[in-house]
């Protein structure tokens, strides 16, 4: 499984015994595919998000936050998906949509200068297992995620990343970008926590390790 969270909800509903199961993350290999290079003089700051078109819908959480921040930061927003993102409602926020192509999968994602990923309080987004901040912090990208489920996990607070409690998005939002300066080093501490954590090579294993054991 691919979280804490998943394994215990496994266990509890089903016959499965703690010694058959093992949590290996969802894993990326970036590493000779390219990393993030910040432009310090670049005026836009590009806010990103990468996912599926049935879960457009988290970035409404966040998307008033984005608008008001834009109001005295110049931002945009990416969003890399099949078919795009379309608030229902007037915005000063720029919204650029990337439509998603597996060929261009690190090009695109590239693009983003701090990657979002927001999610619920609810039974759902704990078990969801933080692909999203493993693709852009694998790249060498400043992340802000809400503090759910593996996120939490995922994210060292303001060392590799930005964890958003309480839906206080506004206040992170303007606190990252007051980072500005330092998006570089804490990109580079994502990525090392990447590679030893949540890449194929650190978890292969754990996975012959699992295999091993049903042989036996």
């Amino acid at each position: 499984v691919g979280s804490d969270y998943s394994k215990k909800i496994a266990i509890r509903n089903s016959k499965i015994l703690k010694h058959q199961i093992t949590v290996i993350p969802t894993c990326v290999d970036y590493y000779e595919l390219g990393k993030k290079e910040y432009n310090k003089t670049d005026p836009i700051i590009k806010f990103g998000w990468v996912g599926s078109d049935n879960n457009l819908f988290y970035l409404d959480q966040i998307i008033d936050d984005l608008n008001e921040t834009s109001q005295s930061h110049n931002i945009e927003l990416i969003v890399i998906s099949k078919n795009g993102y379309q608030p229902d409602k007037n915005l000063n926020l720029k919204i650029k949509n990337v439509q998603w192509d597996i060929n261009k999968e690190v090009e695109n994602i590239l693009k983003i200068d701090i990657g979002l990923m927001p999610l619920n309080d609810a039974l759902l987004d704990k078990g969801k297992c933080g692909f999203k901040l493993i693709q852009y912090m694998g790249l060498g990208i400043v992340s802000i995620a809400s503090g759910i489920g593996v996120n939490s996990k995922i994210i060292q607070d303001k060392h590799n990343g930005f964890l958003v409690n309480e839906n206080n998005w506004f206040d992170v939002l303007k606190e990252v970008i007051s980072k500005k300066e330092n998006f570089q080093n804490i990109g580079e501490a994502a990525r090392k926590s990447i590679q030893s954590s949540y890449s194929f090579d650190s978890n292969t294993g754990k996975f012959l390790k699992l295999l091993r054991q049903q042989d036996e």
